[in-house]
């Protein structure tokens, strides 16, 4: 049988991204030139044909006597690139301004930009490869309009080493494939740009010899303006990378000079991290600030602004859709995908996260209830114990339908791949949203600000969404703010107090109460209702959502010895409400001027403003107690705490909020506390000291009051393998064994803290408490228990002790090692 002929193609140069492609038709049509006509995508390859063929026969032979004019030229390399374009060879990566002088020219890899992608220089002929400026259009020859992206190119800090160096691949991969990291891409290209700022010549680990390159580096990022939190990124991507050649390569059998070195820099990292942990802290306070004094605040409805905008062009292409119509062009189905992942952001309130992770399985299971279809997606961010749900309408419904059944399909169709399509193929063909380039959906914050961009609009993230509901919900009464809640998904010592209201029922009501915090004037929502036949009329969306809408919840009246009349308090109620409209209640909010609540009420205005400064203390006492769930503050601390929110007039109500303290919340998710996991990573646990114990050697007893619950401190030291443990257990004094905490990880892994040593190694200057703590089976007043937390980018295993009843000041901290220690396995 005669062999299968195989196609004869030439590799042809894509005038944008300046790479080789196999299909240069196929690669504009869905890379570089997405929103470009046929015609304009045809004369290019046209042209790159013309070029290849021009290559072929006049462009491979060089002229001694021309190469020789070269070299004698007082810039060489600059000649020599203009000679290669005349031949239509393509040097990319060429450094602006090219050197002047032959003995000062340095080969530099590839600039790159956010995509990492090389931005090289078109040629000055191809005026077609030029950017049209249209939406969705993929110019690979980055100029950054951004100020800090500007300066950041100036100063070359976007250079960066070749990601598919060893060093650096196998880093990626160990991302990607063991710890499941989504944004491994991004790490990796962190980590590749400061080894270039390093070392320009090659990507090593030697950079941990000069610890001043870094501090060097983060001034030249702080000097382009880039935030403190960004800055952190860098160093929590550079940690990882010198965890994982420290710990999952065999550096330290290679070189064990090297290996603590690199080690050494590992806690250098850490003392970087804490300091700019400070100067992030006031970034937060600037921009709560910020957002308290802006004039122009967003509003509900310029929340949906774009929905509404953008919803005759969807519904033009979603009109003309059928099973046997023809595929959609490029830009109608990034249009498609675009306001369906809008509809998730901004009218459910969805994190990006949600239309990241949805996936086919998920949607497959949606649960109808009354007129609505309910949808939970289990993974919406990095750590999550509830599950995202939301509620489509039925007509919003049916838009998902028809993407999922005739456009995802097309988006999914088997042409010739990158090896990067490829490999990202199996992970698209679960997910729900997928791009038009047939891969998952990366990023929906940057669709979201595109779609913005073609109707020009202001951009609207997520969480300005989220925060400008959250506001309007205040003026709704307690209950219906925990149907809001419970529809934001949010934090687990939030959702701890709403989550058994849960249920596909008070989903279609939470939905319900957004919609409606929405004052539109015209009878429409983005979601629901339009003017096409096959649709509900307005009368009908009218009568529906008369007929769902959410019954008020009577408040608990309280019993007081004066009683103003019936008509005074529902008098001042109204006027309440109407107060509530205008200056909605927030933790950060200004208290009404006294002129404002006089035009809402001459006889109520001094009720109406203590009424509401009452309302907003027991707001911040709450969020308070959330914060300091699990670990009672000293007076100071809270103060110092209530300070950097920015609120004024607390100081006097700190000694009640502490008078009335008890923890709160599921011991499930004490981890979720900022204040914890700060505790854990600096070890500066207060009301505990170290004291000789008659007959029992050191021990630990408590200098303030604990109540039942609270955490006291944890079991600190490195983790180790069980293995591990026990070849330190054998190899140490019977006096120091005692020391070692063997327990069952949440992954079933056997795992042992290995505090054997006097001082661990991230804390050489503190004696940590946790290790000192003695045994007593009758007498035992706490109990450990087991925890997972994220620390510097790993993932590390904790264990917190917390009192099992109210430790006066005084008493010796004993748990009973033996009846737990089954517990922990």
């Amino acid at each position: 049988m005669a062999p299968k002929k195989l196609p004869h193609r030439h590799y042809l140069l894509c005038p944008v991204c300046l790479k080789t492609q196999e299909s240069l038709s196929c690669h504009l049509r869905r890379v570089c030139k997405k929103t470009s006509s046929r015609a304009d995508i045809e004369a290019l390859v046209e042209k790159a044909k013309k070029d290849v063929l021009d290559l072929l026969q006049n462009g491979r032979a060089f002229s001694y006597a021309v190469l020789t004019k070269i070299m004698a030229d007082t810039n060489p390399l600059k000649s020599l690139i203009e000679e290669l374009n005349r031949h239509h060879l393509i040097v990319t990566g060429a450094p602006p301004p090219l050197p002047t002088e032959a003995g000062q020219s340095t080969t530099q890899p590839p600039e790159t930009g956010d995509q990492g992608e090389p931005s090289g220089e078109c040629e000055p002929s191809d005026a077609a490869s030029v950017s049209s400026g249209e939406l969705f259009q993929c110019d690979r020859d980055v100029t950054y309009s951004n100020k800090v992206r500007q300066k950041m190119s100036e100063k070359g800090l976007y250079n960066k080493h070749d990601v598919s160096d060893p060093l650096l691949k196998n880093f990626a991969e160990y991302l990607q494939k063991e710890l499941f990291n989504q944004s491994f891409k991004q790490e990796v290209e962190n980590v590749a740009r400061y080894l270039y700022y390093a070392d320009s010549k090659a990507p090593s680990l030697q950079f941990v010899n000069d610890r001043e390159k870094l501090r060097e580096y983060l001034r030249a990022l702080s000097e382009a303006k880039l935030k403190k939190q960004t800055q952190q990124n860098y160093l929590k991507s550079l940690k990882r990378f010198l965890n994982y050649h420290t710990v999952s390569t065999n550096l330290r059998k290679m070189d064990k000079v090297l290996h603590k070195e690199c080690t050494e820099f590992i806690e250098y990292i850490g003392s970087l991290q804490r300091e700019i942990s400070k100067h992030v802290g006031k970034e937060i306070t600037q921009k709560r600030h910020n957002m308290l004094i802006e004039e122009d605040q967003l509003t509900t409805k310029e929340c949906w602004a774009v929905l509404d905008a953008a919803k005759k062009d969807f519904l033009d292409v979603m009109e003309n859709l059928s099973e046997s119509s023809d595929p959609l062009e490029s830009d109608q189905s990034i249009l498609l995908v675009y306001y369906l992942e809008a509809l998730v952001i901004l009218k459910h309130l969805q994190r990006p996260g949600v239309v990241v992770h949805m996936t086919v399985n998920e949607w497959a299971k949606r649960k109808k209830e009354e007129q609505y279809y309910v949808i939970g997606v289990k993974q919406h961010k990095t750590a999550a114990h509830q599950v995202a749900i939301f509620a489509l309408s039925e007509e919003e419904e049916s838009w998902f339908d028809v993407y999922f059944r005739l456009v995802r399909p097309q988006l999914l169709r088997p042409t010739k791949k990158r090896k990067r399509d490829v490999e990202d193929e199996s992970d698209a063909a679960e997910r729900f949203f997928v791009s038009s380039t047939g891969r998952a959906i990366y990023n929906p914050s940057n669709d979201l600000m595109r779609l913005h961009s073609k109707y020009k609009l202001r951009s609207v993230t997520s969480q300005m969404a989220r925060i400008a509901f959250e506001t309007a919900s205040k003026s709704l009464n307690d209950a219906e703010r925990a149907l809001v809640a419970g529809y934001l998904t949010h934090s687990s010592q939030t959702a701890d107090k709403h989550y058994r209201m849960k249920n596909r029922e008070h989903i279609v009501k939470g939905c319900q109460l957004l919609t409606s915090l929405v004052s539109v004037s015209s009878a429409e929502s983005p979601g629901e209702g339009t003017s096409r036949e096959s649709l509900r009329s307005r009368e009908e969306c009218s009568s529906h959502a008369a007929h769902h809408a959410v019954p008020s919840i009577k408040e608990p009246t309280i019993s007081l010895t004066r009683l103003p009349s019936v008509n005074d308090s529902k008098t001042f109620s109204k006027a309440f409400e109407t107060l509530l409209q205008t200056h909605p209640l927030s933790l950060n909010g200004k208290r009404p001027e006294m002129k404002k609540c006089k035009a809402v009420s001459k006889e109520f205005q001094e009720k109406l403003s203590s009424h509401w400064a009452k309302k907003q203390f027991e707001m911040r006492a709450q969020h308070a107690c959330t914060y300091f769930s699990r670990r009672k503050p000293t007076k100071e601390q809270l103060q110092s705490w209530t300070s950097k929110q920015g609120w004024k007039n607390m100081a006097a109500d700190c000694e009640k909020l502490l008078q009335n303290w008890a923890p709160s919340g599921s011991e499930d998710h004490i981890m979720d506390s900022k204040l914890i996991q700060t505790l854990v990573k600096s070890q500066k646990w207060r009301g505990l000291h170290i004291r000789e114990c008659e007959g029992k050697g050191r021990g630990i007893i408590t200098t303030r009051r604990f109540e039942a619950g609270e955490v006291l401190c944890d079991y600190h030291g490195p983790v180790v393998t069980s293995s591990e443990g026990h070849k330190t257990h054998k190899s140490t004094t019977e006096s120091e064994t005692g020391y070692m905490s063997f327990f069952t990880n949440k992954k079933g892994q056997s795992m042992c803290i290995d505090a054997h040593s006097d001082r661990c190694v991230c804390h050489p200057e503190i004696q940590t408490i946790g290790r000192l703590l003695n045994h007593s089976e009758e007498k035992a007043n706490i109990k450990p228990k087991y925890f997972s937390m994220e620390m510097d980018g790993e993932e590390r295993d904790v264990i917190l002790f917390l009192a099992t009843r109210t430790l006066l000041v005084g008493e010796e901290v004993l748990f009973d090692h033996d009846f737990y220690r089954g517990a922990l396995d």
